[in-house]
């Protein structure tokens, strides 16, 4: 069962120039998780993943910030979507890890089509 952060992620949202850059900061600390821990569900430290919900015309945005209980924090990225507290009080380590996962394997499967 995971919690809801009381305090939304800090930082000028509002600069939409800003944004972008701070999204990227993100995603990269996200990127960082070892891809084969997160495929065997082993017990790494998902503290800094990014996950991203779809959300009406866009994305509700949460980064975990702690393993124990696990505790997602929302990133208020461009229109702020964020999903329902019962949907994340019903997620488990095992889901935010297999999204995770599914993002990386996308991403490879993508990159390899560029290179074609």
């Amino acid at each position: 069962m995971a919690v809801l952060a009381k305090k939304q992620c800090a930082g000028n949202w509002e600069e939409m120039d800003k944004v972008d850059g701070m999204m990227r900061t993100l995603q990269k600390a996200s990127n960082e998780i070892d891809a084969r821990g997160a495929r065997t569900n082993k017990l790494i430290s998902l503290v800094g993943a990014v996950i991203q919900f779809p959300y009406a015309d866009s994305y509700a945005v949460y980064r975990v910030t702690k393993d124990t209980p696990l505790t997602l924090q929302h990133v208020p990225y461009y229109d702020a979507w964020q999903i329902s507290a019962a949907h994340i009080r019903g997620l488990r380590r095992a889901d935010v890890v297999k999204m995770l996962f599914g993002d990386q394997e996308l991403a490879r499967v993508l990159s390899s089509r560029e290179t074609k």
